[in-house]
């Protein structure tokens, strides 16, 4: 266990979780990440990905939505 693990340190474990099969521990390691931070795009992907892998379908919709506007944001402010 990390103590007061950092954002990537709580990205990369998750992510490795993930191709591991271990979606729900996943899951909890992206919620996490949310915890620090709710601007990145990639962290709300990776948990649409997870919660399809586990059939969860309207978990992963929302948050792949989610996904989606956030990087529609940041490629709008990118570009002005």
């Amino acid at each position: 266990v990390i103590e007061n693990p950092s954002l990537l340190n709580i990205k990369q474990v998750a992510k490795s979780l993930a191709l591991l099969g271990r979606y729900r521990v996943a899951i909890d390691a992206y919620k996490e990440a949310l915890t620090r931070t709710s601007t990145e795009w990639e962290i709300f992907h990776n948990l649409g990905l997870c919660y399809m892998q586990l059939r969860e379908f309207t978990e992963a919709k929302q948050y792949l939505l989610q996904a989606l506007q956030i990087s529609e944001i940041q490629e709008a402010s990118y570009l002005a």
